[in-house]
């Protein structure tokens, strides 16, 4: 019996999130028009049974040379079973369940132990010491209104000491490894498409995180459009390094290889972040074939794997590396390929994507092509809202924006990210104002519907009914509006920004990954770092930008790189930068998925809590923040280093 039956009426959690969806004429958890065949868990019941030798998922400490530690789908199928009864006979059906894991095969276990015993997980990063991440985490267990946490021995204490410190003592921690049987009789339920597998909590404040309820039918429903366009099987070999608590990592590196039954291999992302290498050497050693990242870990490898690391290496087996949750950089892509070409990447491998939590995961993916799909197009006319692309300009991989010929003023290129008759979802650009559909070529909005949007946001009914009952000007409704502005062009989709970060400056419409972008090409000791570019009244309109700075590449010359980053801004978007604040690696701050936190970053800069080892700010702009604002600003004017 389906959790939600008869609760749609109902004032619960559960209950207020479907009803919004059925209000507002979306239909909830639907796979396709598929007959429903039982998900994720009835797939890993059945590899269970049938393949249960197979490798099912494996954890690696060192991808160079470290032992593996490996799980048969046998073996995780009795474990998860053991698990289920253990929290069966403690609590309820369809409580929630906190899972803080370091990387280790005991989270797998805790997850699918959950869906097994009709849980609802709540993957989370584990609490590091840091005040706002913990409190965040708090936040979580009070929304998500968690029964219980799950661990492993290892980390156990530091949970216990996280849970006195934010006064949730009373919460009760187990350790998957010790204090549960590895083996149970349990006999796991049937699953209706509506019911609900797990709770994706968005990067949000800490006083209101979002928990996205996701159904077993939207698992099912991504996993197959994942082998659509993917070509995933049973021989595939999936691996990585990206976090569990991450939408990315958990469907992608777990939940997609277990419905279809294939094999991954996991990898610390701590491990990746100080030994970038050792993801290379991850791919090669398993010989895995879908491997996935955002931008900035191929930014990684092409900052610090040398010729001398990747010497050896053979990429061969490399044949899609989907590439999501933050913009795609065109200068990444040509530099990986032409870095690892050599090791025998090919430029096909590289694949584009655009997904999201509220659609599960996977929106569109461009995969299968000989190439990367690069377009050319006016900047002027972008900032006004149409994607013109630069006449006779080339699409391939190969030809850099500054190399066209024709161009009459600045390019912006963009990377496509698959096309939209090959999405599982009904894809609309829409005017956000008036909610008019737009045509090709226009800038809008992209809203959504299909099997895999999820249900809506847990216990927040208004939250659900805004963002997930999306009311088309022509009365269709049912769509989530994903906050990203979007274009469609030649049947392909192009992403420029989110609708909250986008800029208008002086009546155009500029984009703050674009600002960043062409910082980072002015200076060498920026390449590879994260910025924030957000505007302020002052009282129109400025743009200010904070970004990150290697010291010892700017060592005696920060004046020097705050003007060529000021140059460069000016050349290609004909604007003055009201305030730059160089500032030490690190200090920008990031989603758990990597995306910038500009919202953060602007917030912080109106308060004056940026500490910058360098910085300009005009008097216009120091008008508008705090004291303790204007007082640092001053301090570091002209040109003095902090």
């Amino acid at each position: 019996m389906s959790v939600y039956s008869g609760l749609a009426g109902e004032s619960g959690p559960v209950g207020t999130a479907i009803g919004s969806a059925q209000a507002s004429g979306r239909e909830v958890g639907a796979v396709g028009g598929a007959h429903w065949d039982g998900g994720v868990v009835a797939r890993l019941a059945h590899w269970a049974a049938t393949v249960p030798d197979q490798p099912a998922v494996g954890f690696v400490a060192d991808p160079v040379d470290g032992v593996v530690e490996q799980l048969t789908y046998a073996e995780l199928d009795a474990r998860a079973r053991g698990l289920a009864q253990y929290l069966r006979s403690r609590i309820d059906r369809g409580d929630r369940v906190l899972l803080l894991f370091a990387p280790s095969p005991g989270f797998p276990v805790a997850f699918v132990g959950c869906l097994y015993a009709g849980l609802v997980p709540v993957v989370a990063p584990v609490p590091d010491g840091q005040r706002h991440r913990g409190e965040r985490l708090r936040g979580v267990v009070d929304s998500a209104g968690a029964a219980c946490v799950l661990t492993d021995a290892a980390t156990l204490p530091d949970i216990r000491q996280w849970t006195v410190g934010v006064g949730a003592a009373g919460l009760r921690v187990v350790a998957v490894d010790t204090d549960v049987p590895t083996r149970g009789t349990w006999t796991v339920p049937d699953f209706q498409p509506d019911d609900p597998a797990f709770l994706q909590y968005t990067s949000g404040s800490t006083s209101q995180p979002r928990g996205v309820v996701v159904t077993h039918g939207n698992i099912a429903a991504n996993a197959e459009l994942c082998h659509r366009l993917t070509g995933c099987d049973r021989d595939s070999r999936f691996g990585g390094w990206l976090p569990m608590h991450h939408d990315f990592g958990l469907l992608f590196l777990l939940l997609f290889p277990l419905y279809t039954g294939a094999r991954t291999v996991h990898m610390s992302a701590s491990v990746f972040l100080r030994r970038p290498w050792s993801w290379l050497h991850l791919i090669d050693r398993f010989r895995l074939d879908l491997v996935p990242a955002p931008n900035f870990g191929f930014e990684l490898c092409l900052r610090r794997v040398t010729p001398e690391r990747a010497a050896g290496l053979d990429l061969s087996s490399w044949r899609v590396a989907v590439m999501g949750a933050e913009p795609v950089q065109p200068e990444t892509l040509r530099g990986f390929v032409d870095r690892f070409a050599p090791q025998g990447f090919r430029a096909g491998t590289l694949s584009a994507g655009y997904g999201l939590a509220e659609s599960t995961l996977m929106v569109t993916c461009e995969v299968g092509a000989v190439e990367p799909v690069v377009g050319r197009f006016d900047a002027a006319a972008l900032e006004r809202g149409d994607l013109v692309p630069v006449p006779g300009s080339p699409t391939t991989l190969a030809t850099p924006s500054g190399a066209l010929e024709g161009a009459t003023g600045p390019v912006r290129e963009l990377v496509r990210c698959g096309l939209v008759e090959e999405s599982d979802a009904d894809t609309r650009i829409v005017d956000p104002a008036d909610g008019g559909e737009l045509p090709d070529g226009r800038v809008g909005e992209l809203w959504l519907r299909g099997p895999s949007v999820a249900a809506g946001y847990w216990g927040d009914p208004e939250g659900t009914e805004r963002v997930f009952g999306g009311l088309t000007a022509a009365g269709e409704g049912g769509f989530l509006r994903t906050g990203d502005l979007a274009v469609r062009f030649e049947g392909g989709l192009y992403f420029v920004g989110r609708i909250k970060e986008m800029m208008i400056i002086h009546g155009r419409n500029l984009y703050p990954q674009d600002v960043e972008y062409e910082a980072r090409l002015a200076e060498e000791a920026l390449r590879g770092l994260v910025g924030a570019a957000f505007s302020v009244p002052v009282p129109e309109e400025r743009v200010v930008l904070v970004h990150e700075v290697r010291p010892g590449d700017a060592a005696g010359r920060m004046p020097e790189v705050a003007a060529a980053v000021r140059r460069r801004v000016a050349e290609e978007f004909g604007v003055a930068l009201a305030g730059l604040l160089l500032v030490r690696p690190g200090a920008v701050r990031r989603t758990t998925s990597g995306k910038v936190r500009r919202g953060w970053a602007r917030e912080a800069f109106l308060r004056g809590e940026l500490r910058p080892l360098f910085s300009e700010v005009s008097a216009e702009a120091r008008a508008v923040v705090g004291a303790a604002a204007g007082e640092l600003a001053a301090a570091a004017m002209p040109g003095g280093a902090r």
